[in-house]
């Protein structure tokens, strides 16, 4: 049987490693996250929430040489 401390060193170590960005795409999702907790709790407007998520897109693509994402 798996002990209370073991289960929190794993979920410790699991927090940990979500932290850590795998790729370009994990790193985009997590700006987008960030952009929308920022604007709804925020005062930015919808208009500037969406140009900053466009940016971003726009910015990986360009990054990863891809022609969409």
């Amino acid at each position: 049987m798996t002990s209370l401390e073991e289960i929190k060193k794993q979920l410790l170590e699991a927090e940990k490693e979500a932290d850590v960005p795998r790729d370009q795409y994990h790193d985009l999702a997590r700006k987008i996250v960030n952009i929308e907790r920022q604007s709804f709790y925020g005062e930015d407007s919808e208009r500037n929430r969406l140009k900053k998520i466009r940016e971003e897109i726009d910015a990986t693509v360009k990054r990863g040489g891809n022609s969409e994402v």
